[in-house]
């Protein structure tokens, strides 16, 4: 939030020469992340400010950072505060984290008139952060994504209807927009190799992801990987050395907060010396489960035509047996388990042969 600091006094030139040089400043990095906010009497008299994120920036004003504002002579002024008061024609502040951030803007004009307030440029900020202008005179407020025009009159007989205490931009984070892990799981592949997929929603270009496996039934976890987001949605990673015996992953995210959460994890069992013999042919979902999961087989990976399906406790003792399916896939209610840690194992129903082994959690 804006500071009460007293307010420095702006010097004067030209709107002419401040508003060129904000522009080409702002705009020598196309990825720079900016909104551009002007302020219109009509096609005559208007003047515009930057407003630039980046995450090293400091609230407060800095020299050769930030650029002071610069009063014209023209029949309209516009200029936000910093967190320490100083009016600047390009604000350099980092996105807000989990708290919003209000901007001060100071409105001027050299009589009393009907005034537009237009975002007329937004670059590279991501959908995740709102963009509201909040007019305290009026008790009026403005999504400026979806409405980029407000309008307003200004009483030059009136304070409160101009200066730097009626108009706050307020920046902030949209639950709805927030990064979220749609699914993940972990597959074999020819060659031996673990391929480890998922799928996000909001990414955007600040989510770490890093793939983790575990080898010792899931009590320690080993980072084997790290991926970086693209906004495509869609993300994989091939282990190229599993272990023998039970190979178990996990993705951990890091999002725009530097909050650091884990994905369900995923099974691939590998049996034998070439680590080809059984495995992941199975998947499981939801997982943590409550009173339903669901099994998927992989047809691909033998050629069983029918499937006995265990359920076992994590001592390896069978806690429901005896369901046989023809399907590749099988659903089954998990209601009289206790909270914790199970697998499901399935078999072929004439070979005996383990088909795969997966895990899940009990809520």
């Amino acid at each position: 939030m804006k500071s009460n600091a007293a307010y420095v006094p702006k010097r004067t030139i030209s709107n002419t020469s401040r508003s060129s040089s904000s522009n080409v400043e702002a705009k020598s990095n196309k990825n720079a992340q900016y909104l551009r906010l002007k302020l219109v009497k009509d096609a005559a008299s208007s003047e515009d400010i930057i407003i630039q994120f980046k995450p090293t920036a400091s609230e407060k004003y800095v020299f050769n950072e930030d650029a002071a504002y610069l009063q014209g002579f023209g029949n309209v002024n516009l200029c936000s505060l910093s967190s320490d008061n100083i009016g600047l024609a390009i604000n350099v502040l980092p996105l807000p984290g989990k708290a919003p951030d209000a901007i001060k803007l100071d409105v001027q004009a050299t009589s009393s008139s009907m005034l537009q307030l237009n975002l007329v440029e937004i670059n590279a900020i991501p959908i995740l952060y709102d963009v509201w202008l909040m007019d305290k005179f009026a008790n009026d407020s403005l999504d400026m994504r979806q409405n980029k025009s407000y309008s307003f009159k200004l009483d030059k007989t009136d304070t409160a209807s101009f200066g730097a205490n009626r108009f706050t931009l307020v920046i902030r984070q949209n639950p709805a927009y927030a990064y979220r892990l749609i699914n993940f799981d972990a597959v074999k592949i020819r060659g031996g190799h673990s391929f480890v997929r998922w799928a996000t929603n909001y990414e955007g270009d600040y989510t770490h992801f890093v793939v983790e496996r575990s080898n010792d039934d899931g009590l320690t976890f080993n980072i084997i990987g790290n991926v970086l987001p693209t906004g495509t949605g869609t993300y994989s990673f091939t282990d190229n050395n599993p272990l023998k015996g039970l190979n178990i992953y996990r993705l951990e995210q890091e999002d725009v907060n530097k909050t650091t959460t884990y994905s369900n994890i995923a099974d691939v069992l590998f049996d034998g010396q070439n680590k080809t013999a059984a495995d992941n042919s199975l998947s499981i979902y939801p997982n943590p489960a409550i009173n339903m999961i669901n099994v998927v087989i992989n047809p691909n990976v033998n050629e069983e035509t029918s499937f006995v399906i265990n359920v076992m406790d994590g001592a390896g003792k069978v806690v429901q047996n005896g369901s046989t399916t023809g399907q590749t896939s099988w659903q089954g209610s998990i209601t009289t388990l206790q909270p914790g840690t199970y697998f499901v194992r399935v078999s072929g129903a004439k070979t005996q042969s383990l088909v795969g082994k997966t895990r899940f959690v009990k809520l």
